[in-house]
């Protein structure tokens, strides 16, 4: 959707922005200079590297420091404690990072023309995809000629990443870091994107550092697949059966993600002109054993259901997916939300961390 790159235009856009409290890849593993004479940081490309490290964990969700994620543990009720309990659940994907590579949505390309437009970016822009996951943002991107490091802090993320490269043709640095402190240099690029991750950072944090890392005149894109439910009748079913087997408060579960809050965030401390949220639409197809491999892959699913409440879900999600196909194939629209950040003239925070290169 072209426009012009100074324009604040507001079409296919829904909801206010929020003001909040100012508070605030398999490759051949040869160091290469990236984008702002980037330490720490490998390219990959190329033929494949030694075997993965192993992934522990069975159907109980093992975190990062090896601990078991606990369906009877309290509630967290303190912000720290909700932070280090979002924080547990986000490493937890690593335990199936090939399923979500292979079940999860991918973007429309739409998406990427309108962030380029609006946010005035170069033809080649460089770009800092923090949360990359398994890199379905960061390939993307990259297929469009974008110069592109992925920010991911889980390794077998990164090595789902990494072993999907060789048969793209595509040269994408990776870092090992967080959003928080992405070890980037300042004002090394000109789009920083969080892709289906935004929620998971501990945003007091994690903005101050998107603004860091981000030239004068760039910006920030974040953005979500969601399920549309409103355009499916089998996802209101679907919706339903989660509901009746994740009982409760389903922000608590993680059943949602908390995106209200979203624009606030982004926009805090100042350093993020944000606009209003942006709306588009998109499907894609799926075979009923994919849609229960995507069903899967969401950590509340994982997390939160074991044994007999397991097979429970799965038999009634089965018999769903079942009634709904046509032609064993299920139709799955998808609407996808965006948010947009100008950056400002606000002098960028100092950097959290000095660059140490990655092992």
């Amino acid at each position: 959707m072209p426009q012009n790159s100074t324009s604040r235009s507001r079409a296919m856009t829904s909801g206010i922005v929020r003001q909040a409290a100012a508070a605030m890849s398999a490759g051949d593993g040869r160091p290469v200079r990236a984008p702002g004479s980037m330490r720490g940081i490998i390219a990959c490309r190329g033929r494949r590297r030694s075997a993965r490290p192993a992934i522990t964990g069975g159907s109980a969700i093992t975190t990062a420091d090896g601990a078991a994620d606990d369906q009877d543990a309290p509630q967290p009720s303190t912000r720290s404690s909700k932070l280090r309990s979002q924080a547990e659940r986000a490493r937890s994907f690593g335990a199936w990072a090939d399923d979500y590579d292979r079940y999860r949505p991918d973007y429309p390309a739409e998406l990427f023309e309108m962030i380029q437009a609006r946010l005035g970016l170069p033809d080649t822009p460089d770009v800092a995809d923090l949360g990359a996951g398994t890199g379905r943002a960061s390939i993307a991107m990259a297929r469009r000629g974008w110069r592109v490091t992925a920010i991911e802090p889980d390794e077998h993320m990164r090595w789902a990443l990494r072993d999907r490269l060789p048969a793209t043709g595509l040269r994408i640095a990776t870092v090992t870091a967080g959003a928080e402190a992405t070890t980037m240099p300042d004002a090394s690029v000109d789009l920083v994107t969080a892709a289906q991750a935004f929620h998971w950072f501990d945003h007091v944090r994690a903005v101050p550092e998107m603004a860091r890392i981000s030239r004068a005149r760039g910006g920030a894109a974040v953005f979500w697949n969601v399920r549309d439910e409103s355009r499916s009748g089998f996802l209101a079913a679907y919706a339903a059966l989660l509901q009746r087997h994740l009982p409760g408060d389903p922000l608590e579960s993680g059943m949602l993600a908390d995106r209200s809050d979203s624009p606030g965030l982004l926009a805090a401390g100042g350093w993020f002109d944000v606009d209003d949220r942006i709306e588009l639409q998109h499907e894609r197809q799926m075979s009923p054993n994919d849609f229960i491999g995507l069903a899967y892959t969401a950590s509340y699913v994982r997390a939160e259901l074991h044994g007999a409440a397991e097979v429970r879900f799965r038999t009634e999600l089965r018999e769903l997916v079942d009634e709904h196909a046509r032609d064993r194939r299920l139709e799955v629209p998808y609407r996808l939300d965006l948010l947009l950040g100008h950056r400002t003239s606000k002098p960028a925070p100092d950097s959290p961390t000095k660059s140490a290169p990655e092992n």
